[in-house]
C-alpha cells in the first residue's frame, strides 16, 4: 500500500482557499491519486481523472487549468503527465533507496519538458540525494541544449521559465503543446 502526505494546513493556505471547489478537489485527487508515485510526477491522462472523479472532460480541463494558473501543478498535455510543484517539499525523500525508487519511476515515464521543473525541485528539496539523480540531471541538460539548438521548439518557453498565460490546458490539448 502506498501513502502520500497531504499537509493538513493546506486548508489555511491563501492560494488554496482562493481555488474553486472543483480545483481544490482535483488537487487533493492529484496528490492522492492511485496513479501517482513518490515523485509527484506521473502519467495522468484526463480520461483517468474524468473516470475516477466522475466528471465531464470540460470540468477536468477547467480544474487543471486553474491549478496551473495558481502554479500548483504543471501539466504536459502531449504526454499527459502531471507535476505537483511542491510535492517533494511535503513528501521528503527519506533515504537513498527511496531516491533510487523515485528515479526508477521517473525513467518509466515518457520524456517531458516537465523534467526540467522536476530536476529543479529535486535540487531544492532533496539536495542530500543529488548523486542518485545525476542521470536525470544529464538528461535535463541534454534537453535544454536541444531546445537551444531548435528555437522553434514549443518547449523553448519552458526551458527559459516562461509560461504562456493565454494558453489553457484545453488549448494545449488542441495544439499538442
Amino acid at each position: 500500500m502506498r501513502y502520500t502526505q497531504i499537509y493538513s494546513q493546506i486548508w489555511y493556505d491563501e492560494k488554496f482557499k482562493q481555488l474553486s471547489n472543483n480545483a481544490k478537489l482535483a488537487f487533493i485527487y492529484i496528490l492522492s491519486s492511485p496513479h501517482s508515485n513518490m515523485a509527484g510526477y506521473y502519467r495522468l491522462p484526463v480520461a483517468y481523472i474524468s473516470y475516477d472523479m466522475q466528471w465531464e472532460k470540460e470540468t477536468v480541463l477547467e480544474a487543471l487549468n486553474e491549478l496551473e494558473n495558481y502554479n500548483m501543478i504543471a501539466y504536459d498535455t502531449k504526454n499527459e503527465i502531471v507535476l505537483v510543484k511542491n510535492f517533494l517539499k511535503y513528501n521528503l525523500i527519506q533515504n537513498t533507496n527511496q531516491a533510487k525508487g523515485i528515479l526508477r519511476h521517473i525513467k518509466e515515464i515518457p520524456k517531458s519538458h516537465l523534467l526540467i521543473e522536476l530536476a529543479e525541485s529535486i535540487k531544492k528539496y532533496a539536495s542530500n540525494y543529488l548523486n542518485v539523480f545525476e542521470e536525470l540531471f544529464r538528461t535535463v541538460e541534454s534537453m535544454k541544449e536541444s531546445l537551444l539548438e531548435n528555437p522553434d521548439n514549443p518547449l523553448e518557453r519552458v526551458s527559459k521559465g516562461f509560461k504562456n498565460p493565454s494558453l489553457t490546458v484545453e488549448e494545449g490539448f488542441q495544439n499538442g503543446s
